[in-house]
């Protein structure tokens, strides 16, 4: 290696370094922030098509979980289940998601499609795990503060070191998963698509418009 590349390969590390110095700050410096107008109005999920809560779990570092069942169009007696889950610790919502869905999940396919909803684009993850038989599978969507986005991980690196100053913003997580055959793969995903647009739009509503009264 040249004396230049080595020299262009030391800078790279120095400003990767540099990079990362917020992201590891932000737990520890920045302060707490809630940017939702309403937060409470999120626990009532059945405000949300087609859903049925079944409660909340408290002793985690969540300081909102919610989960409950949905309609599953191809067996009625066998209900996807929903969790919806907010953090100021959203590492593990973002890294793994399926860690928190009551069905085991490896995943063998991971794809994000960008889906049009009536509160502006999603970009919707589906996760499959092929090893078992019905296949399991999960649709997520991370929100970083009011804001879906497609990689939690380089959201933090951008704004890390503006949070310092701004304030941290909790990651909310919604998940849907359930077993289906792989011939029915599509049309669980269809309603698990539908449900997470569902699930934006409430979200969205209530957390952008202040309570009446305030």
């Amino acid at each position: 290696m040249s004396s230049l590349s080595k020299r262009f390969a030391s800078a790279l590390i120095i400003l990767l370094g540099l990079a990362l110095v917020p992201l590891f700050l932000l737990p520890l410096r920045a302060d707490l922030v809630e940017p939702c107008a309403s937060p409470d109005a999120l626990l009532a999920t059945s405000q949300i098509r087609e859903s049925v809560p079944s409660g909340q779990r408290e002793g985690t570092t969540a300081f909102q979980w919610s989960e409950g069942t949905v309609a599953n169009p191809l067996h009625a007696d066998y209900p996807l289940q929903f969790q919806i889950i907010r953090s100021y610790e959203g590492r593990r919502l973002y890294e793994r998601p399926v860690s928190v869905t009551p069905i085991k999940i490896q995943p063998e396919s991971h794809v994000i499609e960008q889906v049009e909803t009536a509160r502006g684009s999603i970009p919707v993850h589906f996760v499959v795990d092929g090893t078992t038989r019905p296949i399991g599978m999960a649709g997520y969507l991370v929100v970083d503060g009011l804001e879906p986005v497609r990689s939690p991980v380089l959201r933090q690196l951008w704004r890390g070191l503006p949070r310092l100053l701004t304030g941290r913003p909790p990651i909310t997580l919604m998940i849907v998963s359930g077993s289906v055959s792989p011939r029915n793969q599509p049309v669980l995903e269809e309603r698990m698509q539908s449900w997470l647009v569902d699930a934006w739009e409430y979200f969205d509503r209530v957390c952008r418009v202040p309570a009446a009264g305030n």
